[in-house]
């Protein structure tokens, strides 16, 4: 179960959507602590390897994906 709280401000949620503007950023992470962590690679194998190698940098994140359709 996933808990939702709304503690981010405006000004960090846009942060992540500026990222996305760039033409080699494909998704990120804002953790807790305002570390930015992007994503290059298409498909979710960078979040999956988030997820495996530092699970706890997730909790009480935000994330961003920019959805490329084909």
């Amino acid at each position: 179960m996933c808990n939702f709280t709304p503690t981010k401000t405006l000004f960090e949620m846009n942060r992540l959507k500026e990222m996305l503007n760039s033409d080699i950023v494909r998704g990120g992470v804002l953790t807790a602590t305002g570390e930015v962590i992007e994503f290059h690679s298409p498909g979710v194998k960078d979040l999956f390897t988030l997820v495996v190698s530092r699970p706890k940098a997730l909790v009480g994140a935000t994330v961003a994906d920019r959805v490329i359709g084909r």
